[in-house]
């Protein structure tokens, strides 16, 4: 499965192997000897074309990399691309997030400001409360332990920062010991993240220092112990991608420099600027984190129904799952042609999908093609994995009346789940 940066090749192989995986399980190896498929599945072989470039320009990226950024008015939720610093608006959001981290089962936390709750975040941005804990004051950093379960925050007060432990439900905190004093230095907002060999590591400012400096966090105690005698950079919002860590000036609103973290040294290296954000340079970037998608199940098919004017009509169904590639569409590909019905489409907007055992249904948006050019909705039900294929079942109601339903007289359709790694 490919996240949201929509080609990234640590899934790229994985979407390469499921695309020609479901071409020789369908059958539509047969589909290709019976029609041009550079007309009749152009969006797959661009998908195709696509990935195979992907191999190429992007082997080592491996998690989409979400930010929030905010100007006093209005929060932004978006990507970041940390090798050429671009930022992409998916949404605004009404909570302002100043920690972002990936917990359980892959999804996005945030700690919200204003209220001090923390609150899910969906790859299409939008939000819900999550538990009923809130900070004592300000939680400016965020960071989930899959190895005890639960989550860390840093709450900045007036006085001090001190570490936190926030329960698995997020329904109660307590306070495991202070980081720094009073006048201790200038603290980032997306100062906490686990990193390099399992480690907590947090940045600010000192009073008297000349520049931020990293710290590794006691998980037990809140002592930090610094890596090195300064970054070399202002405050940082820390995220790690699994590989690098890396941190983003959170005390500028133009010239936003990105940052790899030695994480032996603690120097930073400027490897990127933030472009991207709104023209008025009036937006902090406050924090990131990493994310790697969780496989789902998929629909993948081809085959043939009895068609309502007579003959048979033709489906293909390529990858079709509940994964978010941009801010309006899932992942997959669907095509259909009645030639008796002059039905003919390929689209890959795939607006729903909903999976249940061998049960599976997905709308979207298709545009017919021929003499009778017209934009439709479609909803599309599918009975997949019987045996023989001939058991399997699919249906399609078209908003301009058009509907087929029926056994499968020849090919299959498929629901399973395909391993990325």
């Amino acid at each position: 499965m490919e996240i949201i940066l929509t080609w990234q090749v640590f899934l790229g192989l994985a979407h390469l192997e499921s695309l020609l995986a479901a071409w020789r399980e369908c059958g539509l190896e047969e589909v290709r000897a019976n029609y041009n498929p550079m007309k009749t599945y152009p969006q797959i072989f661009s998908r195709i074309a696509v990935l195979l470039t992907g191999l190429a320009i992007a082997a080592s990226a491996s998690a989409t990399i979400f930010v929030t950024a905010d100007n006093g008015t209005t929060n932004l939720f978006g990507t970041l691309d940390p090798k050429t610093g671009q930022f992409t608006q998916i949404a605004t959001t009404t909570p302002l997030f100043y920690a972002l981290t990936t917990g359980p089962n892959g999804e996005l936390f945030g700690a919200d400001l204003s209220s001090g709750n923390l609150y899910t975040i969906s790859t299409a941005g939008a939000t819900a409360q999550f538990g009923s804990s809130t900070a004592p004051a300000a939680f400016y950093g965020l960071a989930y332990s899959s190895t005890s379960g639960n989550f860390f925050a840093d709450n900045l007060d007036p006085n001090n920062v001190t570490l936190y432990s926030i329960a698995a439900d997020a329904n109660s905190n307590s306070s495991i010991g202070v980081m720094a004093g009073p006048n201790s230095g200038f603290f980032p907002t997306g100062n906490l993240t686990f990193g390099p060999s399992g480690n907590l590591y947090f940045d600010f400012f000192p009073t008297n220092g000349i520049s931020s400096t990293l710290y590794i966090v006691n998980t037990a105690t809140g002592a930090l112990t610094p890596v090195g005698s300064g970054l070399g950079t202002d405050i940082l919002a820390l995220f790690f991608d699994g590989t690098t860590l890396y941190g983003i000036d959170a005390n500028l609103t133009s010239d936003i420099g990105i940052y790899t973290i030695d994480a032996t040294t603690g120097v930073a290296t400027r490897v990127a600027t933030v472009t991207g954000l709104p023209s008025t340079n009036d937006y902090f970037l406050d924090t990131a984190t990493s994310l790697v998608a969780i496989p789902g199940p998929q629909i993948d098919g081809r085959g043939t129904i009895a068609g309502p004017s007579g003959g048979d009509a033709d489906f293909f169904i390529v990858d079709v799952e509940n994964e978010q590639i941009t801010a309006k569409y899932l992942e997959g590909e669907f095509g259909y042609t009645d030639h008796k019905s002059h039905v003919t489409f390929t689209t890959g907007k795939i607006e729903t999908v909903t999976i249940n055992g061998n049960n599976g249904a997905f709308t979207g948006t298709g545009r017919i093609g021929g003499k009778h050019k017209q934009t439709v909705q479609f909803m599309i039900s599918v009975t997949a994995n019987q045996k023989p294929a001939t058991g399997d079942t699919f249906s399609m109601v078209l908003s301009n009346g058009y509907t087929a339903s029926g056994h499968l007289t020849s090919g299959k359709i498929l629901i399973r789940t395909l391993d990325p790694d």
